[in-house]
Parts: structure tokens; C-alpha cells; sequence
């Protein structure tokens, strides 16, 4: 059977083998599904779709993969052939992870620099918006980290801006609401100051 009937056969376990060993490509080059999605040129929906199973990995899509290490569709489908040296050192991955190295959510070594806790803990909290007399709203933060391209619920973003707090990083009192329209309602709620251990080493 050649590597293209292979690739429309109906067989459940070599389907499954055969999503493993692209989960291991992906893998072994460093990059997250969104980076490896664009390192391919692939949408990250369809992607995610053959890693979990709901499209099957075409033979066109295996060129795709597999010119992008100077390979073969058909080592693609060999589940024999061991092709990680040319995944590893393959000159078009190392470029695009010098083009891109500014894009953190492509690589797998930026994960700890790009959870929430980290990121607020060691930048946000140092960041210009916070002063030492003028109060800022939390959904001030929130824009603020949106422009940031980074994503918080209020929830998330108040409960590690308290914990700020408490470390002494940020200081927070209750102020009358602020509203988007620069009026002030009765409800009172936090808002954050630069703290005394602010700009510090933890």
C-alpha cells in the first residue's frame, strides 16, 4: 500500500499512531500548537482539529509539514522512520524562531514567563500606569493588559492584584466606582497605587 492510500485508509489505530507522531513533531520543535500552526502555514483550528481526531491528516497537509524539515510526505506517514534530527535542525524552524522570538505564545520555553501570576508579578505591577498618588481602576488594568495582548477576567486580574497587595508590591484602598464615561458612582471599590516594595527584586 503507498504512502497516499495510506493516507485515506480507514484504520483506527494507525489514525491514532499517526496524531501521536504529529503531537511528537510538534513537540520536539519547541514551538506551541498556535506557533507550529504558523511556522507550517496552517490555520491553528484545523490544526487542533487533526490532533484531536476530527479531520484526518491529508496528504497535501503532510507536504506541507514535511517541506518545512526538507522531508517527505511519505516520512510523514512512516510511524517507522525516525526523523527527529531533521525536525530538531531543520534551518527554516531556526529562522523562523529568530523572526518571531518576540511572539512569546509560539514557544514552549516562554510558558512560565506568560502565566498570569508571573506576568503580574514581575512586570504589570511595574508598569508606568501604576503612580504613587492617583488611583487606577481596575478595568483600567484590564485595557491596560489588553493593549499588553494579554486577557484577564476581573476576577483573575483582582484576586493576583491582591496578592500584590498583601506582598506590598501595590497598595489598595475603596474609592467611589468609576465609570467608563469618567463619571463617579456610590458603589465603592478597589482601586491600586504603586506599593512601597514596588520596583524591588522579589
Amino acid at each position: 500500500m503507498s504512502f497516499r492510500e495510506m493516507a485515506t485508509r480507514k484504520d483506527p489505530a494507525y489514525e491514532e499512531a499517526l496524531r501521536k507522531r504529529i503531537k511528537w513533531i510538534v513537540q520536539i520543535t519547541g514551538l506551541e500548537i498556535v506557533g507550529f500552526a504558523e511556522f507550517v502555514g496552517i490555520s491553528v483550528s484545523h490544526l487542533y482539529a487533526i490532533l484531536n481526531g476530527n479531520k484526518k491528516l491529508t496528504y497535501e497537509m503532510a507536504r506541507r509539514i514535511a517541506r518545512k524539515f526538507k522531508l517527505k510526505p511519505e516520512d510523514i506517514f512512516d510511524l517507522d522512520k525516525d526523523i527527529s534530527e531533521e525536525v530538531q535542525n531543520a534551518p527554516a524552524l531556526k529562522r523562523f524562531m529568530v523572526t518571531e522570538r518576540e511572539m512569546q505564545e509560539y514557544f514552549q520555553a516562554t510558558r512560565d514567563s506568560r502565566k498570569a501570576s508571573h506576568y503580574i508579578a514581575h512586570t504589570l505591577v511595574n508598569a508606568p500606569i501604576f503612580k504613587d498618588d492617583e488611583p487606577i481602576y481596575l478595568w483600567e488594568i484590564q485595557q491596560y493588559c489588553v493593549l499588553q495582548k494579554r486577557y484577564y477576567s476581573s476576577d483573575e486580574l483582582s484576586k493576583y492584584l491582591n496578592e500584590q497587595v498583601i506582598k506590598g508590591k501595590l497598595r489598595s484602598e475603596k474609592r467611589p466606582i468609576k465609570k467608563r464615561d469618567g463619571t463617579y458612582g456610590v458603589r465603592k471599590v478597589n482601586v491600586y497605587f504603586k506599593g512601597p516594595e514596588s520596583g524591588r527584586k522579589a
